[in-house]
């Protein structure tokens, strides 16, 4: 970049995280950001925590499936599947609103949404397969209850 003939493709990357602006409007959305992201990574953690405590509780009584965790495995699901859509959404705006295309080397750069950010929908899918699974134990152990 000192000067140096550039010929080839080159990824950037922009994260909205470490964008430094002096606009307080900006600076108050940045807060917001953060305490939706925190929030919901905190009540997904509690979520994991009570499913690890209820665990530990059932397998001393060798009773390993509840409803009460089906529910909060489904709850990891969403808080992971509304993560990913929220931050997509956040890249979204960013890249629409607030980053306008720059050069580098005489070369027009585009800002675009991160898409990388939707495979985590993937992942929260997986979650809710887990959960479904789950019940199905459930729902076998409550079978082998009543038979005789």
């Amino acid at each position: 970049m000192g000067g140096d003939h550039f010929n080839g493709i080159l990824n950037f990357v922009v994260i909205p995280d470490v964008y430094k602006s002096n606009d307080i409007a900006y600076g108050i959305w940045v807060l917001i950001d953060n305490i939706i992201i925190r929030g919901l990574s905190v009540l997904g953690i509690k979520q994991l925590k009570d499913i690890f405590n209820s665990l530990k509780e059932d397998s001393r009584r060798e009773n390993y499936f509840c409803i009460e965790n089906y529910k909060r495995i489904r709850m990891v699901g969403f808080i992971m599947l509304g993560l990913a859509i929220y931050q997509f959404l956040v890249s979204l705006i960013f890249s629409l609103f607030l980053i306008s295309d720059f050069q580098v080397l005489n070369q027009t750069v585009n800002v675009n949404p991160d898409f990388k950010i939707l495979a985590r929908v993937i992942r929260s899918l997986m979650i809710f397969v887990i959960a479904e699974v789950y019940k199905v134990g459930l729902n076998m152990k409550e079978d082998a209850e009543l038979t005789i």
